[in-house]
């Protein structure tokens, strides 16, 4: 039985090759048939291992930075506003995004573990710090500052590793490393919540400090390159990604888009407080991030449908429920909808970004061109939390959440238009699978 005249053919509906930057465009070269290497092996699976462990830790840690927010406005800086704790958050995702400008360079040059090992030590030293901050300065020093250099060294490595030793499967990689984040996200809201209760804040951090520790001594046995180091890019030469359209679009649209989505997150679980939910309030940020799993681990799919096509799409629903879901809810219940549904999407998006950014890269250049895009993504995640932050302060009551929400959302929406734009410049056949 032939299949209906409308469906793609097998020659319209194949995967655009990861090919489409010349070298005179963006001094890089790119291997052709780069999907057809060899992927997997031991060390690639123990490094997939690593990833995990690290991930579990350093973006799991830094997900539940809502529950710092809403814990940090009620005890010891509650005389400050919403917006001045958000600084905290917002330089913490500064530093560890702005970290790629160097990491990404430092991961192709030195190998992993000459990042690795030393932001585990500044982030487990970070924890153990905050456990005894009291003053405003204290807290911007040993979390925000310490915790995002730390995160910043981990970050590139473990998110870039996966993506070279798995070149065919790169979505399926990306999602096993980056669920790690997602399981995080979910225990250390409930971890530190129990802890505080149990122990007391200063206490809980330190308990926490010494199982990240444990972890991340975990990845760094389990870690390896699949690439030997090689002479370090001049930094000029790094630059020249700028002068690639596809690398231009999707690494902008990843900013706008992820500065976007971390809005809900932070604020969800003081949002939580202010419609009356006591003590539960402080699950609801680990019912989102569980959500995300299913995401996270769907985003393998990318590797059938197209990374950038699901990457675009799931961006774009990030947006929509953000605008038609988190902004004109009432209750508490409709809260936890909110959770589960946009919890999938937001896996999702933070699954794809890596793969996408290595389809459109040479393997040797993974690192670097990953750590410039997130490097382009600090800025952004610098000013939307402390603006998100400003907009509740300024604004009482369920206001505040609101307004917030549209801007979040608005940032993703375009996010998901500058992404497209990269995915049209690779093939413009809205069947192909890119």
């Amino acid at each position: 039985m032939s299949l209906p005249n409308e469906l793609p053919s097998k020659e319209e509906f194949q995967e655009t090759p990861s090919t489409s930057c010349s070298s005179s465009e963006t001094g890089v070269v790119i291997k052709p048939h780069l999907d057809d290497e060899e992927d997997g092996g031991r060390e690639a699976w123990m490094t997939l291992a690593g990833a995990f462990c690290a991930m579990f830790v350093q973006f799991g840690l830094n997900n539940a930075f809502g529950v710092f927010q809403a814990y940090y406005e009620t005890h010891q800086l509650a005389a400050h506003s919403s917006d001045a704790v958000g600084w905290l958050g917002g330089i913490q995702q500064f530093l560890f995004m702005a970290g790629g400008l160097i990491t990404g360079r430092l991961l192709d040059a030195r190998g992993p573990h000459f990042c690795i090992v030393p932001g585990s030590i500044l982030l487990v030293a970070s924890l153990f710090i905050t456990s005894v901050c009291t003053k405003y300065y204290q807290f911007m020093l040993g979390q925000a500052v310490l915790f995002g250099v730390g995160a910043a060294l981990i970050f590139t490595p473990v998110i870039s590793l996966p993506n070279q030793h798995f070149p065919r499967r790169r979505a399926m990689a990306g999602a096993l490393a980056i669920s790690g984040s997602g399981l995080g996200g979910v225990c250390w809201p409930i971890i530190l919540q129990r802890l505080i209760a149990q122990v007391g804040f200063g206490w809980a951090l330190r308990i926490s400090g010494f199982i990240s520790a444990a972890l991340l001594a975990v990845a760094c046995a389990l870690i390896r390159p699949r690439f030997p180091p090689r002479k370090a890019t001049p930094f000029l030469d790094t630059l020249k990604c700028f002068k690639d359209p596809q690398w231009l679009l999707l690494a902008f649209g990843v900013s706008l888009s992820t500065a976007g989505c971390f809005m809900p997150s932070f604020f969800i679980t003081l949002r939580a407080i202010h419609l009356g939910a006591g003590d539960l309030a402080f699950y609801t940020l680990s019912i989102l991030l569980g959500a995300s799993m299913v995401g996270r681990l769907a985003a393998s799919l990318g590797d059938i449908t197209g990374r950038f096509n699901l990457n675009i799409v799931s961006t774009l629903c990030v947006g929509i429920l953000i605008l038609t879901f988190w902004v004109p809810l009432r209750n508490f219940d409709q809260l936890l909808g909110f959770a589960v549904a946009y919890g999938p999407f937001f896996g999702l998006l933070f699954s794809l970004n890596t793969p996408c950014m290595a389809q459109i890269s040479a393997p040797d250049q993974v690192g670097a061109r990953t750590g410039m895009m997130f490097a382009l993504n600090a800025p952004f995640n610098l000013v939307a939390v402390p603006i998100a932050g400003a907009i509740v302060s300024a604004h009482p009551g369920e206001a505040g959440f609101r307004l917030a929400g549209v801007f979040g959302g608005c940032l993703c929406l375009t996010g998901a238009v500058l992404m497209a734009g990269a995915r049209l410049r690779m093939d413009p056949r809205l069947t192909a699978r890119v």
